[in-house]
């Protein structure tokens, strides 16, 4: 099971989950952020404190959303883990893109 809940202020929109961010639910998530995107362009802060597992889709999920500038919120050293695993490869992967475009340019 996970809960979704969404609170949007002035700054930004906070996307809390709780529970286990897996099978199903991942498109309950990925729900909440697409209308979050769509609703506003503010900054998207996803709170991942009190979720308590994670599976392939919901990784995914959580690639893409930081991918397209989600913060996330995290505690617990699996999570804290998680979250640092999914920053590298996002960077990393940005690098790449960029070096990749510059070397089609030459």
């Amino acid at each position: 099971m996970l809960r979704v809940t969404r609170h949007d202020t002035s700054e930004s929109t906070r996307i809390t989950l709780e529970g286990r961010l897996i099978g199903a639910w991942v498109a309950e998530a990925e729900g909440a952020w697409q209308n979050a995107l769509e609703a506003s362009h503010l900054p998207i802060i996803v709170n991942l404190c009190d979720v308590s597992a994670v599976d392939a889709a919901g990784r995914a999920l959580l690639v893409r959303m930081h991918e397209l500038g989600a913060a996330f919120e995290a505690r617990g050293c699996a999570m804290r883990e998680l979250v640092g695993e999914i920053e590298r490869e996002v960077e990393e992967g940005r690098v790449h893109r960029v070096e990749h475009r510059e070397g089609r340019r030459a």
